[in-house]
């Protein structure tokens, strides 16, 4: 009986060092990038050059949505430049009725 008892424990401790030495550590959640507001200061025809952007100081949209040109976009900023927009994550776009 002492045998298994011996045995058992031995195998109980193999069983708790490996679990202890393989457990993982959960990875952390990235948080979510949160979408700001961006006013475009460019052209007609340069909506697609990132630098034509500004952050908007309020972070609050100014132009209204049923105009011609562009005014403002609502999107990520990008990874390496917070101050420029990823435009690939624009959520929302506002218009105003002259350039």
């Amino acid at each position: 009986m002492k045998k298994y008892v011996i045995g058992f424990s031995a195998l109980f401790f193999a069983l708790i060092v490996t679990l202890a030495v393989t457990a993982k550590e959960e990875p952390k959640a990235t948080p979510e990038l949160m979408a700001v507001w961006f006013d475009f200061n460019g052209s007609p025809g340069q909506e697609n050059i990132a630098s034509q952007y500004s952050v908007d100081g309020d972070n609050s949209p100014e132009c209204p949505t049923d105009e011609t040109y562009l005014c403002e976009i609502l999107a990520v900023p990008q990874t390496g430049s917070p101050n420029l927009p990823d435009l690939s994550t624009i959520q929302q776009s506002r218009f105003k009725s002259a350039p």
